[in-house]
Formats: C-alpha cells, structure tokens, sequence
C-alpha cells in the first residue's frame, strides 16, 4: 500500500460527487473514478510517495492548491506519476509501397498486412522497423480492404524500409493533466517526475519541479502534449545526462512558457511537427549540456527561446535533424557554441542572437548541408560569429561582428549574401 504523509483534507471530485476525508490514498481516488474520469483535487500539504501513482484512465485530473501541494517522490528509480496508454493488436507487414528510400508519401499509404485481426478504421498505429519504430507520426487507418490496410494521407515522412516490418495498433490515453502541485524527490532520492507514454492530449501545466532526483518528465510515442508553464529548478542528477524535459518520438507535442533554472536541457529526440517556444532557461546542470538538444526529428519549430549560460551549447541538432526552424531565439553566454548542427540538413535558421558564446555563434559542421542561416545576429563569441564546414548552405543577410576569431569561416561550395560584419 502506497504510504502518504497527509497534512490536510484531501478533497476529491468523481464526476458531479465529492467528498472530504482526514486520510486518502490517491491512487484509489484516481482508480474510484468513473468510467468518464473526472478530477482528484489535493489541497496544501506535504504527501510522502512511496509508490508510482499510475493512471491508465482517461479524462483525469491531477490538481492541487499551487506550490503550497507538495508531492515528494521518496523511491530511487520509479517516477512520481506514471501515465500510461498500451500496445495491443500487431500483425506483419507482407508487402508496401513503402520501397525507395527518401520519398515522402502524401497519399494513403497502403500496406499489406499478414493479417488483419484487431485492427479496425480510425486506429492509431505507427510502424516498426526491426524493433525500432520509423520516422513516422501515429498513423490513422482510413480503411481496411481484405489484408490492404490504407493509412490516411500526410503521416509518413522519409521512410526508407528496409528490413522486416511490422504494424502495431496503439490505444492512446486521452485527456490527462496534471496541475497546481509541486513536485519534488525526498533527500539522496533519484526517481523521476511525472513519465508517460502513448498518451493523447497529455497536459502538465503550472507545475513547480524543484530538485528531482532525475529526468523532471519523460514523454514518449505520444500525440498533441502539451508542456505548459511549468518552473524546473535543478533537477537532476549533476553529470549524468539528466534533463529537465525529455521529449520521445512524439508528434505534434507543444513545450512552451517553462522557466528552467540550473537544471537539465529541454531534449527532443526524433519528434515530428512540434514546437519548443517562448521558454526562458538560466544555466544548465554541469555536463547535463546543452540548454536545448535535439536528436534527429523532422519539420519542428524551436522559436522564442532565451538560452542562458548553458554547460554546453546553447542549441545543438544532430543525428539527421531536418526541415526545422530554430528562429527569433536568444542563445547567451553558452560554455561553447550558440547554435551547433552535426549532422543535420534543410533547416532554416533565422533571426537569431547568438552573443558571447566561449565558442562559436553559429556552427555547422561535417555533415550539415542545405541549411539557410539567414538574418542572424553573431557577436562577441570567444570563437568565430560563423562557421560552416559543409557545403550547400546559403548564408545571407546576416550580421556578425566583434568575434575574437573570424566574423565569417565559410568553407568553399556554400553560397554567401549580403552579410555584414
């Protein structure tokens, strides 16, 4: 049995009833709620978890009172909150059209499946290639014709199958948020916050994360997240990689209004079509790195933010990052450089400020082509205002001035216009 510290009355909505008691376990509140969900509201007071609080329900919500709820993660590994959707149908796939490699699909996809069994139209699935899944969204089934299921249109990018492959029918969890609490790991503790997966509409918005043990939320294979006004104070653990948001394989998540101070990056890891903006980070943890770091990923937007004193850059894409926007940030103070791309193609990078970097303001290195950096401001970095190694990029528009280095390191087979320095 979970065992909870409670400071005050927990007060607990189950549809249109609610009721008070001196002492209550959460986690049965969260399972009496009805088929339809409804609300679990804790009020101020300090609650000792011992035991991940779990919710594979939809249309719940978790609040408190603000601050003053104070949710303490007292395990080493578990997380505070688990949030889970499942797997469930799979079934082979014989045959698609799915066969040249980078080709983008716009129209119905059809695949030809071993056998049918479990599926139906409008399941979310998503592909799997050898274990892994491919660079895709969650796909929808637009119909079914004896073993040929059609996949609607607009939902595969750059697939390139090769190897065995398979389809999984996923049953998302819809309409969680988790709200108004503070959350935070007991003394030597380094469990996680809040980890969720295959989720629908998942919210965590106004939460307080101050000093978790590890990663402060891991969302992962999940649709339409929302990571919303939350405060992060170093979280994590010093040295091990430990971010404050780590963000798996979800399509279109929104990670806006966060304040992070000293504690782990914001990490993107191969999202599609989601946005990180308008969030202010003040220092990362110690080798934790980079302010905002990205790993792979198509068609994202990384817009409105303020990255200061990061341990390492202040904005890194690697590993196949293409088709994104890194546009009208702040990059500040970096213990290296501004903006750092390894390995990634066909992105736009615009309207930034990148000042004071112990490195560069903007670096591309080997493996990075057709980018545009366009209209960016690179000033007084350590190293060069901007460096491009690769070839087939368009630098245009930009100013960069007062560098130690070079303003400008441009290898040949890159095309420059109309910078200033």
């Amino acid at each position: 049995m979970k065992k909870m510290a409670l400071l005050l009355l927990l007060f607990v909505s189950f549809g249109n009833i609610s009721y008070s008691k001196e002492s209550f376990d959460i986690q049965n509140a969260i399972n009496g709620l009805g088929v339809e969900g409804g609300t679990v509201e804790i009020p101020s007071g300090e609650f000792i978890i011992t035991e991940p609080i779990v919710i594979t329900k939809p249309n719940v919500v978790i609040k408190g009172q603000g601050p003053g709820t104070v949710l303490v993660n007292a395990s080493n590994t578990d997380s505070l909150f688990l949030v889970n959707g499942s797997e469930s149908s799979k079934t082979e796939i014989l045959s698609s059209i799915m066969s040249e490699p980078d080709v983008n699909f716009q129209n119905n996809p059809v695949l030809t499946a071993e056998n049918v069994v479990g599926f139906s139209m409008n399941d979310h699935v998503k592909i799997i290639q050898e274990g892994t899944p491919v660079k895709t969204s969650y796909n929808y089934i637009n119909k079914i014709v004896g073993n040929d299921i059609f996949l609607k249109e607009n939902e595969i990018e750059q697939f390139v199958a090769e190897g065995s492959l398979s389809l999984v029918k996923v049953d998302l969890l819809r309409n969680v948020t988790i709200k108004d609490v503070k959350i935070t790991s007991a003394e030597g503790k380094t469990g996680y916050g809040i980890k969720a997966t295959h989720t629908n509409n998942f919210r965590v918005e106004n939460v307080d994360f101050s000093k978790v043990g590890r990663n402060a939320i891991v969302i992962e294979d999940s649709l339409g997240a929302v990571i919303t006004n939350n405060t992060f104070f170093e979280n994590g653990r010093p040295g091990l990689g430990d971010n404050a948001i780590h963000s798996i394989k979800n399509f279109n998540i929104v990670i806006s209004y966060n304040q992070l101070t000293r504690s782990g990056s914001i990490h993107t890891n191969n999202n599609m079509f989601s946005s990180v903006d308008h969030n202010k980070i003040n220092g990362t943890q110690l080798t934790n790195g980079d302010g905002i770091y990205v790993i792979g990923g198509i068609g994202n937007r990384y817009e409105y933010n303020t990255v200061l004193r990061a341990n390492c850059y202040g904005i890194w894409l690697r590993d196949g990052a293409e088709r994104n926007i890194i546009a009208n940030n702040q990059f500040i103070a970096a213990i290296t450089s501004g903006i750092h791309l390894t390995d990634s193609s066909n992105n736009i990078i615009k309207d930034n400020v990148s000042q004071n970097n112990a490195g560069n303001g903007i670096f591309l290195t080997f493996g990075s082509k057709s980018n545009i950096v366009e209209n960016n401001l690179t000033t007084e970095n350590y190293g060069r205002g901007i460096l491009v190694h690769d070839t087939g990029n368009l630098i245009k528009n930009n100013v960069s001035r007062s560098n130690q280095l070079h303003n400008y390191f441009i290898e040949p087979g890159n095309t420059l216009k109309e910078n200033e320095q």
